[in-house]
């Protein structure tokens, strides 16, 4: 699995990342292969800066290794710090899209806010938790809210009974599998999602030779790009739009699923 490059100049580079490559080494002494990894490959300027994590250098986000979607990583410390501050003060924002199984939802744009508990064997998973949840959950909770988004929602087919919707949403701060449980808390599990989402049932042993990858991924990012002049790093000019870097626009992968829900809807 390789990733490939997006968008640079002098400050920072995106590169897409395929689903199953994890963004990041999770300490030092992970040597298996990452994004990070192979970005530093073909930019070792990155291994300059010093990031958040001494093994993530000059990564300014990460993805789950489930997703596809695109990464930033900035080339030098000033470029760094200036992400670091533009994603404190809810200036660097990360689009979504997935593609969920939901025959009725509520009509966008809408927001999901909450804070996360995590729970499960090997506390892989996380939880939404508000004011109204129980005693046990409030407790475990963390103290910051986070919210999703939800800019749309868009049906796949003209036939609404497969329930298939596309999903397209934004966040700005951002915690562990976040969008993945804030859809699947509203009603919308992301297809293919083993941890929270929605997986057929028509018949168990054609569905793990489909072996479905997960429908989501990290579509674009927006934010005022880093430049400098008399050697001083500013943001841009108040007149110019901020830089918006998308994927290409996500197709679901309607030949392997579909045929299992027409299958479904005839039984």
């Amino acid at each position: 699995m390789y990733i490939k490059l997006i968008y640079e100049d002098t400050n920072f580079v995106v590169f897409d990342k395929p689903a199953g490559l994890p963004s990041a080494p999770l300490n030092s002494e992970d040597t298996k292969d990452t994004a990070l990894k192979q970005m530093v490959k073909l930019y070792p300027e990155i291994l300059t800066v010093h990031g958040k994590k001494a093994c993530e250098y000059g990564l300014v986000h990460r993805i789950d290794t489930a997703t596809r979607g695109l990464l930033l990583a900035a080339k030098t410390q000033e470029a760094f710090n200036y992400f670091q501050n533009e994603q404190a003060n809810n200036r660097f924002i990360k689009y979504y899209t997935a593609f969920c199984y939901a025959k009725t939802y509520q009509k966008p744009p809408f927001s999901l806010s909450s804070n996360f508990r995590v729970f499960g064997p090997h506390r892989a998973k996380v939880a939404p938790v508000t004011s109204d949840s129980g005693r046990a959950a409030l407790k475990k909770a963390g103290s910051k809210i986070y919210t999703t988004k939800i800019l749309e929602i868009t049906p796949v087919n003209s036939d609404s009974s497969f329930g298939i919707v596309k999903v397209v949403c934004k966040i700005t701060q951002g915690y562990r599998h976040q969008v993945r449980a804030h859809l699947a808390w509203t009603g919308l599990p992301i297809i293919g999602d083993k941890l929270y989402g929605y997986t057929p049932t028509i018949n168990k042993n054609e569905i793990k030779k489909v072996n479905l990858e997960m429908q989501f991924f990290a579509s674009g990012l927006e934010f005022n790009a880093p430049s400098y002049k008399k050697n001083i790093l500013i943001t841009q000019d108040c007149d110019q739009k901020p830089l918006k870097i998308m994927l290409p626009e996500p197709s679901f992968e309607q030949e392997v699923f579909l045929p299992l829900l027409l299958d479904k809807k005839n039984h």
